[in-house]
């Protein structure tokens, strides 16, 4: 069995790690992670990477359905495209989509 905790706080550390690298500007980017069961556990639109906290991160079925998500908060559209990925890869369990700012590749 998954602890959904321990792996909410390393999607968080991820995103505080691709702020810092500057892999992230403002509220670009996303990461999710498949669980086991099948569920996605996703971070929420509209959110610099920055404040990403357990509490934050948004809970999906396969399909993109919402199950579990704070008061306000929704997946990005872009969740599609890390479904399409688990959908097409049965080896891939977590997607991080980041938009690398040009200083943060060349360093």
């Amino acid at each position: 069995m998954q602890d959904i905790n321990l792996i909410k706080d390393q999607i968080c550390d991820v995103c505080h790690k691709m702020w810092q690298l500057g892999w992230v500007a403002a509220n670009d980017g996303n990461v999710s992670v498949k669980l086991e069961d099948g569920r996605i556990i996703a971070t929420p639109t509209g959110m610099s990477k920055s404040f990403i906290t357990p509490d934050k991160l948004i809970i999906l079925d396969k399909d993109g359905n919402v199950l579990e998500a704070a008061e306000g908060l929704r997946p990005s559209s872009e969740i599609k495209m890390h479904l399409r990925c688990y959908e097409k890869r049965e080896d891939v369990f977590s997607v991080i989509h980041a938009h690398a700012l040009r200083n943060a590749l060349n360093r």
